[in-house]
């Protein structure tokens, strides 16, 4: 008699927890939105262009008189630092989707998305590609490390596109 009521106990437990309402919240998604560059135009994106003002620095390097700086997600910001107090900003290597850089003598490495470049800069402000590895690296992550909500995720982008940059979506 004892064993029926547990069990009838056990039944009816089982049958009002399936029927309360789910508490659990969504997983966080993203902020952000990617910038989409065509694998093509990532091949030939490397090239210096005219200096800019920093506006999300990342790992930086010293290298004789030059600071190499990395501004995510674009590229390599060049300074004459042959004077310390006052490091002149010479420019800027494009190197979409960027994160971070190593230097070799005078071979600077860097991310390009999902391909890893070694470019020559014996010459600063005359950065030559000596070679690239195509797709070895997983794609940059979102700033704020979250996965793409739907309207964004991977499955919507045009073929042959990775992301090499993010902007945040406006709430």
């Amino acid at each position: 008699m004892l064993m029926k009521g547990l069990w009838i106990l056990l039944c009816i437990t089982v049958i009002a927890g399936s029927c309360a309402k789910s508490t659990s919240t969504p997983a966080p998604v993203s902020e952000y939105k990617p910038i989409l560059m065509n694998k093509q135009s990532l091949i030939i994106s490397v090239k210096w262009l005219p200096s800019t003002e920093l506006s999300n620095p990342g790992k930086y390097i010293l290298n004789g008189n030059y600071l190499y700086v990395v501004e995510m997600y674009k590229g390599v910001h060049v300074f004459d630092n042959s004077n310390p107090s006052s490091p002149e900003n010479m420019g800027l290597i494009n190197v979409p989707g960027i994160q971070t850089i190593s230097i070799k003598g005078n071979d600077l490495y860097a991310d390009n998305a999902t391909d890893i470049v070694a470019i020559d800069i014996s010459s600063p402000t005359s950065p030559t590609v000596l070679s690239r590895i195509s797709n070895v690296l997983p794609a940059p992550g979102t700033p704020d490390g979250l996965p793409l909500g739907a309207p964004v995720a991977q499955s919507t982008w045009p073929a042959n596109t990775i992301p090499v940059g993010y902007v945040k979506l406006k709430n």
